[in-house]
């Protein structure tokens, strides 16, 4: 479980998180638009950003954490840039430091055709930009730990390979919170076990189970029985169960959003 309390981050006089409080007790998704703060939220919560307010992980503070590797792990890349190793060896370093297995996560990097002799023969920065994706998201997924922080896991990826990793994150026993742009995923994965809050502008919106949400729409203003309001510069957005013409899940990114206002 992850907690925040009062959560600021000021980069360059810039508000970039805004005074969030919440808590991370079950998979959640962090829904919002590129550059709504999903991934600064995510390097605050790792300790990477200078940052005002409280943040707990497994009821111990942030800034007195040093060593637990079973607490917390994520897919951002910069996390796994450390050192010139082949993914193979950056691989088999980061399981023996984190307890994670070796076999596992080459037996789900090969559900992505990156075999062993494929990682062995490059390193990091050779590989597409999906394929990095893939292999610090599988990382992630393959760390003992119990929170994981997956930062936009289906970018860069065809369909086939969105589905296989929808499945590989569904089944996975930690506190997933996946950031993501894209709607089109809610719908891929059991409404049973999610949550989802909404994060535009550096602020959080709501916090509900995904199940409460699903087959909901969008409504442009605000709305007596709305599920969720968010409230942007541009405008106030209300998740309704009121049919629009526009359902929830058909809105394929949220990049959209602000032309749709």
């Amino acid at each position: 479980m992850i907690v925040l309390e009062d959560v600021s981050v000021i980069i360059g006089g810039d508000k970039i998180i805004d005074s969030i409080s919440l808590k991370f007790d079950r998979k959640t998704f962090l829904l919002g638009p590129n550059g709504a703060g999903k991934t600064t939220l995510f390097r605050t919560i790792l300790g990477m950003t200078k940052y005002r307010g409280r943040i707990t992980i497994e009821g111990k503070d942030l800034d007195a954490i040093y060593g637990d590797k079973h607490l917390v792990t994520t897919n951002l890349q910069e996390v796994y840039q450390l050192l010139p190793l082949t993914c193979y060896d950056l691989a088999s370093l980061y399981m023996d430091l984190f307890d994670g297995s070796l076999d596992d996560a080459l037996q789900m990097l090969s559900q992505f055709d990156l075999t062993k002799d494929f990682l062995k023969k490059r390193e990091l920065y050779q590989l597409s930009a999906g394929q990095q994706k893939i292999f610090t998201t599988v990382l992630a997924l393959a760390i003992p730990a119990k929170n994981k922080l997956l930062d936009e896991p289906f970018e860069q990826l065809d369909p086939a390979k969105k589905k296989i990793l929808v499945d590989l994150i569904q089944k996975d026993p930690a506190t997933v919170i996946l950031s993501t742009h894209e709607l089109w995923s809610i719908k891929e994965f059991n409404p049973n076990d999610w949550d989802i809050t909404f994060m535009f502008e550096g602020k959080i919106s709501g916090k509900v189970a995904m199940s409460e949400i699903t087959g909901s729409y969008f409504y442009f203003g605000e709305h007596p029985n709305a599920k969720v309001t968010i409230k942007t510069k541009a405008g106030t957005i209300s998740i309704v169960k009121e049919p629009t013409n526009y359902p929830l899940e058909n809105v394929l990114s949220l990049d959209l959003i602000y032309k749709m206002l």
